[in-house]
């Protein structure tokens, strides 16, 4: 029942933005940038590098013990939303995996601050210091402008037209 439909599709795109009775998707190319982000946020995040760049203060133990609970944060909320789909109620819904998003969040900030480590790193092999100065502003920046954008649009071009009748 869950593995033969478009149930991780919707819970996927709701996680992101689903507006209405889930019948109100924000743009393409909204969720695609999402994604992308994640993925990226993700897949840097276990890079080993930049080792002072978070919980400095603690030791490598308590590290891994750390991402250790923030990995079963993630993971439990998602299996127990696919249990409960399969088994009891079909609900494609990304509110039963909002309970993650912290520690989801973490690994993906997490991805970004490795991967704006490398950029500069990268930066000042070719010898653009002022560059490498300026990467994570920048990219941030536009993280930041990126988010405000989708938000403005989803509410005035998604949700104000639908419930005005417009």
């Amino acid at each position: 029942m869950v593995f033969g439909t478009d149930y991780f599709t919707l819970l996927a795109r709701s996680f992101v933005a689903m507006f209405g009775p889930m019948s109100l998707p924000t743009h393409y190319y909204i969720y695609e940038t999402y994604y992308r982000i994640f993925i990226i946020g993700l897949l840097v995040c276990v890079i080993p590098v930049g080792r002072g760049l978070y919980l400095s203060w603690q030791d490598q133990k308590r590290r891994f013990f750390f991402n250790g609970c923030m990995v079963l944060a993630c993971a439990i909320p998602i299996f127990l939303c696919v249990y409960y789909s399969y088994t009891w109620d079909f609900q494609p819904q990304g509110r039963y995996l909002m309970p993650m998003l912290p520690a989801f969040m973490y690994f993906v900030t997490l991805g970004l601050r490795k991967a704006c480590f490398l950029l500069q790193e990268l930066a000042d092999k070719i010898k653009c210091r002022s560059l490498a100065e300026k990467i994570p502003a920048i990219l941030m920046g536009l993280l930041i402008f990126f988010t405000a954008a989708a938000l403005l649009y989803s509410v005035f071009f998604v949700v104000v037209p639908y419930y005005t009748g417009g």
